[in-house]
């Protein structure tokens, strides 16, 4: 737990002092296909169906260590919330400009009182179930912002379905 705070504490450090990295054209389906390969063993020990619903070619522009740090922590957080059994949906593909990556898992979702402050360092939530720091999105909103796209959490709210879609767009 200690590694993994350094390591979100230097993620946001290096993201703070470097607001001048330079972008270029990276594989963004090629980084999400590295990091599930990473995060399958994790998955695989809590039982998760970790996989992909549809993977595109899709190129974006960012710095790359950016790019897979924001990637890493999305679906580290997916793989983290959600419950044995459960199951982490990726997807990604291009829309207009803009390439899209979405995660969905089966998760609980986030309490409504927690969407607007989920991504403050070091929050959380009101109801934390698993160990973290809390800097997770944070940096992931920070890099997503940096990098000129956006960062989206909504809860599905379809009951008996559950979960958190988080989208992330690139230019």
């Amino acid at each position: 737990r200690t590694k993994h705070l350094l390591e979100q504490l230097l993620a946001l450090a290096r993201h703070d002092a470097d607001k001048a990295c330079e972008a270029v054209v990276v594989s963004l389906d090629g980084i999400v296909k590295d990091v599930v390969a990473d995060l399958q063993p994790e998955a695989e020990r809590k039982g998760i169906d970790l996989g992909f619903e549809l993977i595109e070619p899709v190129a974006a522009r960012g710095e790359p260590i950016m790019v897979t740090t924001m990637v890493r922590n999305l679906v580290d957080n997916a793989v983290r919330f959600t419950p044995t059994g459960g199951r982490v949906d990726i997807r990604v593909h291009r829309e207009g400009d803009e390439a899209v990556l979405q995660i969905t898992d089966s998760g609980p979702g986030i309490p409504p009182g927690d969407i607007d402050r989920i991504f403050e360092p070091f929050f959380r939530g009101s109801r934390p179930t698993e160990d973290g720091t809390g800097l997770g999105l944070s940096i992931v909103k920070r890099i997503g912002h940096q990098l000129g796209g956006s960062i989206v959490l909504e809860n599905i709210c379809r009951p008996p379905l559950t979960g958190l879609p988080r989208t992330a767009r690139l230019p």
